[in-house]
C-alpha cells in the first residue's frame, strides 16, 4: 500500500463537486481514458496535484517539484483545450517557485488545487518555503494583456511555531470573500490520537482580506484540534453550507481514534465544533478523505481505510441528515473494497450525476500487474434496501504498456468529460493529465 503517499495527500486540498450534468454510463460503449498531458523533470513541473477547471474548460493545477527557477520549487500550471477536436493540449506554467525572491523567502512545493475569485485570481497553498520555511499562502492575478506574465503576492507565512497551523492546507472562498482554510497540522492541540502526528493536531482559520486594495491579509485561528480528550486531528477537507456554516472531515482522531465528521459554526461571534460524526475503522470505514452533499443535505465521502473483512481498503459512505435539529447522524457503508480489480484506499472527490451514480477512484489496487489505481461508478439499487453495485471504468497502468498513471486524484467534470491527474507514472515516472470518456 502506498501509505505514505496517501498520508501524504491527504494534507491537500480536496473539493469536491455535485455535476447534474454526468452523462449516465448504463449501456455505454466505453468508457474511454487518454492521457491528454505527461509530466517530466524538463522546468514544467512533475508530481501533480488535483485539478480546477474554468468556465472556458482550460485545468489549472499545481505541481510539487519542477519549475524554472533556481530550486525545483513546484510551478502552477494551465492546460489549454485543443482549438481542433483531437489535437493536443498547451501547457502554460503561469508561476514556478523560486524558493526566494527579492530578499523574500517564498513558498515551496505547492499542494493541494487552488481555487477562482471573481476576478480571477488564483489562491493556493505550499507545504514548505516562506520565512520559516512552514509554508505560505499565495495569490496568482492575472495580466491584463494575455501571454504576459501572472503576478505572485504572498498573502501570509505560516510562523515556525506552529501554533497558527502549518502549510499545505485545504482553502475556499468563503461567503464574505475571506480566505477559510483547514491545516492538518499544528495548533497546540495533542488529543488527536490514532496516529502519529508529529506537529499537534491542525487547526482551522480564516484569512480576512483587506479594506483597501494592496493592504495587509489577517489571520484569525477558527478552532483548534484535539484539545480535549478525545479530539479529532489532521482535518482535511470542508464544506460551506448556505448557513455559512463549515462542515469538514478530520482523518484522525475521535472517539475511536478513526476521524471524525464535524461542524463548525459561528454563534454570537465566537466559532463552535460540533462533532456529528466518530468513524470506527471497522465496517463504516476509517481515515476518511473527502465528501459531497447531496440535495437532501445528506453527505457522501470515502474513507481510505476500513470496510467488511480482514481486507482494511477503505469504503464509500453515507452520512444521513437526522431529521430533527440536533439528532445523530446515522452512517451506511455503500460499498466496501475488496482489492480485486476494483481497487483499494479510495480517496475523493466523489461526483454524482443526474441519476444518481457516483463516481470516484481509487489510489490503489485495479490492474494486478500495476496495482495502480482505479476510476469507479457506483450505482445505487433499484429496490429499497438493495446494495449498490460497483463499476471500475478504468484501472491505470503506471508507466507500462501506455503509461498512463499511477495513483489518480481530482476528479473534476466539463462538458461530457471528466479530467483528472495521476502523481506518478506516466512516461517518465513524475506523472500525468487524463481525460475518461463514458460514453463516446
Amino acid at each position: 500500500m502506498k501509505c505514505g503517499l496517501l498520508a501524504a495527500r491527504v494534507l491537500s486540498a480536496i473539493a469536491l463537486v455535485l455535476v447534474a450534468g454526468v452523462p449516465v454510463a448504463m449501456g455505454h460503449s466505453g468508457p474511454y481514458e487518454k492521457v491528454i498531458h505527461y509530466f517530466a523533470r524538463d522546468g514544467n513541473g512533475f508530481d501533480p496535484g488535483p485539478l480546477t477547471a474554468d468556465a472556458a474548460g482550460n485545468l489549472y493545477g499545481t505541481t510539487l517539484g519542477g519549475g524554472t527557477g533556481r530550486c525545483d520549487c513546484g510551478t502552477v500550471y494551465r492546460l489549454s483545450p485543443p482549438a481542433t477536436a483531437g489535437g493536443e493540449w498547451t501547457e502554460t506554467i503561469l508561476y514556478s517557485f523560486q524558493w526566494s525572491k527579492t530578499n523574500i523567502a517564498e513558498g515551496e512545493g505547492p499542494v493541494g488545487r487552488v481555487i477562482f475569485d471573481k476576478k480571477g485570481n488564483l489562491y493556493g497553498a505550499t507545504e514548505y518555503g516562506g520565512i520559516q520555511n512552514r509554508g505560505v499562502i499565495f495569490e496568482l492575478s492575472p495580466p491584463s494583456v494575455e501571454g504576459e506574465d501572472w503576478t505572485e503576492s504572498i498573502l501570509y507565512f505560516f510562523p515556525r511555531s506552529g501554533k497558527r497551523g502549518l502549510g499545505g492546507v485545504s482553502l475556499d472562498l468563503g461567503p464574505d470573500g475571506d480566505l477559510y482554510g483547514l491545516a492538518g497540522e499544528g495548533g497546540t492541540g495533542t488529543f488527536c490520537t490514532g496516529a502519529y502526528i508529529p506537529n499537534k493536531c491542525g487547526v482551522a482559520f480564516v484569512l480576512q482580506h483587506p479594506p483597501e486594495p494592496g493592504g495587509t491579509w489577517t489571520q484569525h485561528l477558527l478552532y483548534e484540534f484535539g484539545t480535549a480528550e478525545g479530539g479529532s486531528g489532521y482535518p482535511n477537507h470542508f464544506v460551506f453550507s448556505p448557513s455559512g456554516a463549515l462542515y469538514g472531515i478530520t482523518a484522525f482522531g475521535g472517539s475511536s481514534g478513526y476521524g471524525t465528521f464535524f461542524k463548525l459554526a459561528k454563534e454570537q461571534g465566537k466559532w463552535t465544533e460540533t462533532t456529528l460524526y466518530n468513524f470506527t475503522g471497522a465496517s463504516d470505514g476509517g481515515l476518511p478523505t473527502g465528501f459531497v452533499f447531496d440535495q437532501a443535505g445528506n453527505v457522501f465521502g470515502t474513507a481510505a481505510r476500513g470496510g467488511e473483512g480482514g481486507c482494511n481498503c477503505g469504503v464509500v459512505f453515507e452520512l444521513l441528515r437526522p431529521s430533527v435539529v440536533g439528532g445523530a447522524w446515522t452512517e451506511f457503508t455503500l460499498y466496501a473494497f475488496s482489492n480485486s480489480n476494483d481497487g483499494y484506499n479510495p480517496e475523493g472527490p466523489l461526483i454524482f450525476d443526474k441519476a444518481g451514480n457516483l463516481y470516484g477512484e481509487t489510489v490503489s489496487g485495479g490492474d494486478p500487474t500495476c496495482q495502480c489505481g482505479t476510476i469507479f461508478q457506483l450505482s445505487p439499487p433499484t429496490t429499497s434496501g438493495a446494495e449498490w453495485s460497483q463499476t471500475t471504468l478504468h484501472a491505470f497502468l503506471g508507466h507500462y504498456v501506455h503509461g498512463d498513471g499511477d495513483s489518480p486524484m481530482g476528479l473534476v467534470f466539463y462538458k461530457g468529460k471528466f479530467f483528472g491527474t495521476t502523481y506518478g507514472g506516466g512516461r517518465r515516472r513524475v506523472g500525468t493529465v487524463f481525460s475518461l470518456v463514458i460514453v463516446p
